[in-house]
């Protein structure tokens, strides 16, 4: 049986340059890293990236919301337990802070197909870090949501 190339699955996409970048790896070069709920977690995989914006930024949407259970408010209240040294926007830094964690933590087998894709996003969190040294309860910003991410999201 023949299987489809990653850019068919993710024709749905906006963004005409993930779907070429994708044209280039194909499912039976990263099929057998995901193991039997291949088509489930690419579908993850796929959806989080497509939420990538040329200029880079994350921006969470209601089915990432709804996987991560949270309720659009849960967010928003989140994003306000964030201090930091300097004005950011709360909520793009923690859906940013969140969806790379999720990438790190559970896609780290297949970091080709989305580490350069969200390059632009990871340099504009870490200088955020670095700048404003962003906190949740008194947790370092990353520390608090790899904990969130390990804790409430399975794969």
């Amino acid at each position: 049986m023949t299987q489809p190339s990653i850019s068919r699955q993710v024709s749905f996409m906006s963004d005409s340059s993930i779907v070429a970048c994708l044209d280039a790896l194909t499912f039976s070069r990263v099929a057998p890293k995901f193991g039997g709920a291949r088509d489930e977690k690419m579908d993850i995989l796929m959806h989080i990236l497509s939420l990538q914006k040329a200029g880079g930024g994350i921006e969470m949407d209601e089915r990432l919301l709804e996987f991560l259970h949270l309720q659009p408010n849960q967010l928003h209240d989140m994003a306000e337990l964030i201090q930091a040294s300097m004005p950011v926007d709360k909520v793009l830094l923690l859906s940013i802070a969140l969806l790379l964690s999720i990438l790190e933590l559970h896609f780290r087998d297949v970091p080709e197909m989305w580490r350069t894709m969200v390059r632009k996003s990871r340099d504009w969190l870490d200088d955020v870090i670095k700048k404003s040294d962003p906190r949740i309860r008194g947790k370092k910003l990353v520390i608090w949501v790899k904990e969130f991410v390990d804790s409430s999201v399975s794969i």
